[in-house]
């Protein structure tokens, strides 16, 4: 009796993983999610089919699951949920473990080679080696790697003073390489003690140093450069300067056609600038009118320095009116486009005269001494 217990207890408990097995392997595993985190799919999964998962929480969290499947059991189910997220498990006993997912490793073969001087047979450093996949430089010894799972490459090798070379290199085999050299001649070069700026032959460079500047109005940047206004005054509106007072760091010069009218000013219609055969003036409004400031301005190759006026920049308590300010601008020839002149400006452009621009960090009171170093800059090549 105690016999047939024992056997009827091995029975009920196969019975039970039976169950168990069939309940895991022996059906469809549903799978219906859209856009829900990677953790509750697992615990879904824990709770319908009562298996384990182990996963570092860094993992899961930071993916969605978007699936809507069934599937024949559970690995194949969470084999597809994982992958969406780059993950993979590792099973043992009933505990999955999610793991990341390592992609199999390729593996590459070696080309190597080395190259060198036909002639003198030394070693040919930064060279040029290219492969439809890649480019390298050879090495200081002439010598270079590349990686790739093919048996053989097409190589295309070139170096500023040898004759190109196309060829095909196999695997296995330390390669040399043989170049020629080019055959270069030079054209004769001429230096002189000139400025290394093109700008200088510039019209209206030329017409300053030469006292050769036309009258007239210029209504645009390249009007003014090309020492050709377009527009005449005939001497019939009398251009007389003036002075601009309560303006902070000093009064500014300016320069108006004070007896034009405004309907008259609109007959000239835009206006960049004017010459009155001596000096270039900027205007720094848009138009030519009584009120219209021009300021003349001076030139410091490849620069034109003038006075600006910044309106409404600070405002005075005591006299209950707003400030202008004093600017100093420059004009690079190269664009025409009008910059403020800053300590970080003049810094920049004083780059090109490494003994000019130590003796400027050195200076005591720099923000008054712009000027003087742009004028030190353009060294015989500048006019006030």
């Amino acid at each position: 009796m105690k016999k047939l217990n024992q056997i009827s207890l091995h029975t009920i408990i196969l019975l039970f993983l039976a169950c168990q097995a069939t309940l895991l392997f022996g059906q469809n595993i549903h799978v219906d999610a859209i856009r829900q985190p990677l953790g509750d799919v697992l615990n879904q999964l824990n709770q319908d089919y009562n298996v384990q998962f182990s996963s570092e929480e860094s993992l899961i969290e930071s993916c969605d699951v978007t699936i809507r499947a069934k599937f024949s059991d559970l690995d194949e189910a969470l084999g597809v949920i994982l992958s969406g997220c780059e993950l993979t498990f590792e099973k043992f006993g009933n505990i999955y473990v999610i793991i990341p997912h390592q992609p199999r490793p390729v593996y590459v073969k070696l080309l190597k080679g080395r190259l060198f001087d036909r002639e003198s047979g030394d070693p040919l450093p930064y060279a040029v080696v290219e492969t439809p996949e890649a480019c390298i430089l050879s090495d200081k010894a002439g010598r270079f790697h590349l990686s790739t799972s093919l048996e053989s490459l097409d190589i295309h090798i070139r170096h500023l003073a040898y004759e190109p070379i196309d060829t095909v290199l196999r695997i296995g085999k330390d390669h040399t390489i043989l170049l020629d050299q080019k055959d270069i001649c030079l054209e004769e070069v001429v230096i002189n003690d000139e400025p290394p700026h093109a700008l200088e032959s510039m019209p209206i460079v030329q017409a300053i140093r030469n006292a050769q500047l036309r009258k007239g109005f210029y209504t645009s940047f390249e009007e003014f450069v090309e020492n050709s206004p377009s527009l005449q005054n005939n001497g019939e509106h009398r251009f007389s300067e003036s002075m601009q007072r309560w303006i902070v760091d000093g009064p500014v010069t300016v320069s108006r056609f004070s007896e034009i009218t405004r309907r008259e000013g609109k007959e000239y219609g835009r206006v960049w600038g004017y010459c009155d055969g001596q000096d270039v003036y900027f205007n720094l409004g848009k138009r030519v009118g009584p009120t219209t400031n021009f300021v003349r301005m001076r030139m410091y190759f490849p620069y034109f320095f003038y006075y600006g006026i910044e309106d409404n920049t600070l405002y005075l308590p005591t006299a209950g009116i707003p400030m202008s300010q004093k600017k100093e601008y420059i004009l690079p020839l190269e664009d025409g486009e009008p910059e403020v002149l800053t300590r970080w400006r003049l810094k920049k452009i004083l780059q090109d005269d490494p003994e000019l621009l130590e003796a400027f960090k050195l200076e005591k009171g720099k923000r008054r001494k712009f000027r003087e170093y742009l004028m030190k800059y353009s060294g015989d090549w500048y006019v006030e």
